[in-house]
């Protein structure tokens, strides 16, 4: 890391609208726990209109338990790109890890919806569902998942996880 600053740093005194620079910078930053240097750095790349800075911001405010900051940032990219996949992906996760598993499920069921294909987002559907207490809508998102890729142990170890908590041994 310390090297990697140096280059970067030095990179930025030359060049100083470098915005690869600065993106690698801020990684290092967060990499060390240097939030405020890394903010500053993805700040500046979110305002350059780069989608890394912010979401480079994003993970630094998750990175500092700061969900909720992290997920009004979220919103606010939304509203200006509603159809970006990436932002809606990181709202979901983010919800996920704030423990708002219905609004979790909600957004991992609007990227279904343009992406039917996908069996990871029914994976982490079906995961917040589950969290969320609603069996059934978890066990058909496992068994749509399991559908997408029969030869993934994955979909099905879930089901049988579930179907054990909720004592239907016999199926699990």
């Amino acid at each position: 890391p310390e090297k990697a600053r140096e280059l970067f740093e030095s990179m930025l005194k030359t060049w100083p609208h470098l915005n690869d620079a600065k993106y690698q910078l801020a990684l290092v930053d967060v990499g060390e726990k240097r939030y405020p240097e890394a903010e500053q750095l993805f700040t500046e790349l979110k305002d350059a209109k780069e989608v890394r800075g912010a979401m480079g911001l994003v993970e630094t405010k998750v990175a500092q338990n700061r969900l909720d900051e992290a997920l009004n940032l979220i919103r606010q990219q939304l509203q200006q790109t509603p159809d970006s996949d990436q932002f809606r992906v990181a709202l979901a996760n983010v919800d996920f890890r704030a423990a708002k598993w219905n609004e979790a499920a909600d957004e991992f069921q609007k990227l279904i919806t343009t992406h039917p294909k996908d069996a990871e987002l029914y994976l982490r559907l079906g995961q917040s569902k589950r969290q969320a207490g609603d069996l059934n809508g978890a066990i058909a998102a496992y068994n749509t998942a399991h559908s997408l890729i029969p030869n993934d142990a994955g979909p099905l170890l879930q089901l049988a996880m579930l179907y054990d908590d909720s004592g239907r041994t016999d199926q699990a």
